[in-house]
């Protein structure tokens, strides 16, 4: 099964074009700054940047749920901020 995403470029947040069936090798590109990178990468870009996403998402709910806690202590993951050319629109 496959997914629509729309694609911003992560620098100027302008909407990406992605021809209908691209191929692991073509070339995307911003239309306004220029960045590009091939399709497989793109595509790996932005499963690692909602896998990140997600994973704040869920750290921040443990915090908060056992902020309170007086007997359990939460020890928080450090998360690298990821480099992106290109990020999901949503």
């Amino acid at each position: 099964m496959s997914t629509s995403v729309r694609i911003l470029c992560a620098r100027c947040k302008s909407p990406v074009h992605v021809p209908a069936r691209p191929r692991p090798a073509d070339l995307i590109s911003c239309p306004v700054c220029r960045v590009r990178d091939s399709f497989e990468s793109v595509r790996d870009q932005l499963r690692r940047y909602k896998r990140e996403r997600l994973a704040r998402k869920l750290d921040a709910r443990m915090r908060a749920a056992l902020r309170d806690s007086g007997s359990l202590e939460y020890f928080p993951e450090i998360f690298p901020e990821g480099t992106y050319h290109f990020i999901p629109d949503d």
